[in-house]
């Protein structure tokens, strides 16, 4: 059973003081306000999953920038961001980049640490309000498992959230009994599971039972043969998902790997994405 994060409950209180005047925040919600009036008259919602796990440690300010600059082009309504990390630029650590990036875009952020003292772990970004969020675990004889568990608001409707990114088979199987747990407890929701995977840690077994348990690949919805998102620069593996709910299934509209010179060094992933109608 998942138990409220506190610095999820500060980060969501403080979304709307994300800078730092009275004036600069109303000027933030405007423009926040505004981009979800945008996102709802679309008529469709954009989803995007994004490990930006690398060999060569946490993205510099420069590749944070590079960052930025592709989800501007990509527009998601809906981003996780997985293996956020500190760097010597952000002494406050990764919930700093969180922070920035979503006051940057004039979005909602919710994050949560990999681990307890980790300073990297998971971001969601929304440009829907984030009404919920908390943290998503489970204990087993091996060590444990630390997800993200969040509810969007995007007009009428509102999308349960989960997110998981398991480092090892162990962290794995307590990631699938989560997620398969919240499924069962609430098979009617509107929900998008947000996954990423090392390799050998049990990605396609987790896939086989999240489908078991309900979710649905977007990619099979729509007759589309999966594509491989690891290594970046030549595909080989599938180890990023986004899953939804038979709730949303007739609502899929697309779906994607994300390729091109903007993803360059960025991450060892490639970005997945899946679009719906609202």
């Amino acid at each position: 059973m998942s138990r409220k994060n506190p610095r999820l409950a500060f980060a969501l209180a403080a979304v709307a003081l994300l800078v730092g005047s009275a004036a600069a925040s109303s000027a933030l919600a405007a423009r926040g306000a505004a981009r979800t009036a945008r996102a709802l008259n679309r008529g469709a919602t954009s989803a995007l999953n994004y490990d930006l796990q690398t060999a060569d440690g946490p993205l510099s300010a420069a590749k944070y920038r590079q960052l930025k600059s592709l989800l501007l082009y990509l527009q998601p309504d809906i981003a996780v961001l997985h293996n956020l990390r500190a760097s010597a630029q952000t002494p406050r650590g990764a919930q700093q980049h969180a922070a920035s990036l979503a006051r940057s875009l004039s979005m909602y952020y919710a994050f949560e640490p990999a681990a307890a003292g980790a300073d990297f772990g998971s971001a969601l970004l929304s440009r829907f309000p984030i009404t919920s969020a908390d943290r998503l675990t489970a204990e087993g004889p091996g060590g444990g498992f630390v997800g993200l568990r969040a509810e969007v608001r995007a007009g009428n409707r509102t999308y349960d959230i989960l997110v998981v990114r398991p480092g090892s088979g162990a962290a794995a199987q307590l990631a699938v009994d989560a997620v398969s747990r919240a499924v069962q407890a609430d098979p009617h929701a509107r929900r998008l599971v947000f996954a990423s995977f090392d390799p050998d840690a049990g990605a396609d077994a987790a896939f086989s039972a999240w489908r078991e348990a309900g979710l649905l690949d977007p990619a099979a919805a729509l007759s589309l043969t999966p594509a491989p998102t690891y290594p970046r620069a030549r595909p080989a593996q599938r180890l990023d998902y986004i899953l939804v709910s038979g709730s949303l299934q007739t609502a899929v509209r697309g779906t994607r790997v994300v390729r091109g010179t903007r993803l360059r060094e960025l991450g060892d992933h490639l970005p997945v994405e899946v679009s719906f109608a609202y």
